[in-house]
């Protein structure tokens, strides 16, 4: 069980797990055995909040792990699709490359400014 879990009862916890994998509220009620109001109710709490926030970040950070497992065949992938004979095949993995190496470039420049702005607060944050 994670830290941000343990001032949560066992019904937070299981509605937690269910609206971090699906978003559905009336699932999560369901699952947890209340009713829907009830679940609205704990999303205005503070600490379900907190506990339903840092279990997306979890989530998210399981499956950035996981894509960058899968980095590699995506990269032959493109790397293939760039050489296929089909133009259009080609036209469109060329595409996706400049649209991606595009928004990578986006990305590193936000973290850059982040960063920069972190510093002048004097604000460290850990990645």
């Amino acid at each position: 069980m994670q830290s941000y879990q343990l001032d949560l009862t066992p019904k937070q916890r299981k509605a937690v797990e269910v609206l971090v994998a699906t978003g559905n509220i009336a699932e999560a009620a369901r699952e947890a055995s209340v009713k829907r109001s009830t679940v609205y109710r704990w999303r205005e709490q503070e600490n379900f909040q907190r506990a339903l926030r840092e279990a997306e970040t979890e989530a998210i950070r399981a499956l950035a792990r996981r894509m960058g497992a899968m980095a590699e065949q995506a990269t032959k992938a493109l790397s293939d699709a760039l050489t296929d004979e089909n133009i259009r095949i080609r036209l469109k993995a060329a595409d996706v490359y400049f649209s991606r190496l595009i928004q990578l470039r986006q990305f590193a420049l936000l973290e850059d400014r982040i960063r920069d702005l972190e510093k002048q607060l004097g604000v460290e944050i850990p990645r």
